[in-house]
């Protein structure tokens, strides 16, 4: 049996009193091309690299006029061993005119993320909402926004992305005399040799940032880290990040042992030369791995909470 969808505006009313079959290509690439008219006409998509990445209320507008209602449930502030963090999650579900629920979606928000150190609380409290209610819509309906011609993430998941490609170059380290790296690499040498576990050898790899990109410190390092293959605790000559093998950097990155390495990983892994020759899409993909990684470490944080509370 096929479904009818109706197209309606704000008001309730039917658009045109089109009703859509989505189980028929032809209509619903009709109702994709009459969607896609109303996002360009309210401006409700935004530019990245030369895709279009709509905005939540162009979502809001897609998702309202198939009669898909948003309710928010209370976000929630989650408790974190971070000093000085704000971090809220909600949950968002899509309900029909029925009150039947036909999606949901769910979202976290920090200000210990880059683009957000310097939100307010009720900032973080907004943005976690937004999120959760432009993935809610994602989920139920991207096929829609991609039949449209738009880009299946909501713009507001974009940001970190964003951010990647518009960062700025590297800071300038401090550029030492042939004497100070003589006798950098003298220390580090026998530092290196005390050292007992991985975590050993990545304090003193990090202890001589102005050392990092000297050829004979990383030849230095490179045997110590390679006795230590152990990823997701930091990243060192020697570790092996091949972005061609995106499954593996994947592995990488579900290997991490804690969010902080997993942030620290994800920003080396964004740094790399080898990550600009990435397109778009993969990038992206790589973007959301990330997130659902870290989306993990949130829900085990949650989950420990809820048996403390429970005892």
């Amino acid at each position: 049996m096929n479904e009818a969808i109706t197209v309606q505006n704000g008001n309730g009313s039917a658009l045109a009193s089109q009703s859509y079959f989505v189980t028929q290509p032809m209509k619903a690439l009709e109702l994709a091309n009459t969607v896609a008219g109303l996002v360009k006409e309210k401006n409700l998509a935004r530019n990245i690299s030369g895709n279009q990445y709509v905005i939540v209320e162009g979502w809001q507008f897609a998702g309202l006029n198939l009669g898909l209602l948003p309710i928010v449930h209370e976000p929630e502030r989650m408790n974190t061993n971070i000093e000085g963090e704000i971090k809220y999650k909600c949950r968002v579900d899509l309900v029909d005119p029925n009150g039947i629920v036909r999606g949901h979606g769910f979202a976290i928000c920090s200000n210990q993320e880059k683009t957000k150190k310097s939100f307010d609380e009720y900032a973080i409290y907004s943005m976690a909402q937004t999120r959760a209610e432009g993935k809610a819509y994602r989920n139920t309906i991207a096929w829609l926004m991609k039949a449209a011609g738009f880009e299946t993430t909501p713009y507001e998941e974009m940001d970190e992305v964003e951010n990647n490609q518009a960062k700025s170059k590297p800071k300038q380290t401090k550029t030492l005399s042939p004497a100070e790296i003589k006798q950098g690499l003298e220390t580090a040498e026998k530092e290196l040799k005390k050292a007992g576990s991985r975590e050993d050898v990545l304090k003193i790899w990090n202890s001589f940032p102005e050392l990092k990109k000297n050829k004979q410190f990383q030849e230095l390092v490179k045997p110590y880290s390679e006795k230590f293959p152990e990823m997701g605790n930091g990243v060192m000559p020697g570790d092996v990040i091949d972005l061609k093998k995106l499954d593996d950097v994947k592995k990488q990155l579900k290997g991490c042992k804690s969010e902080e390495s997993l942030d620290e990983l994800y920003e080396v892994i964004t740094s790399d030369e080898g990550y600009s020759k990435l397109n778009e899409k993969q990038q992206q993909e790589l973007f959301e791995y990330y997130e659902g990684c870290k989306f993990d470490f949130h829900n085990k944080a949650d989950e420990s909470e809820g048996e403390t509370d429970g005892q």
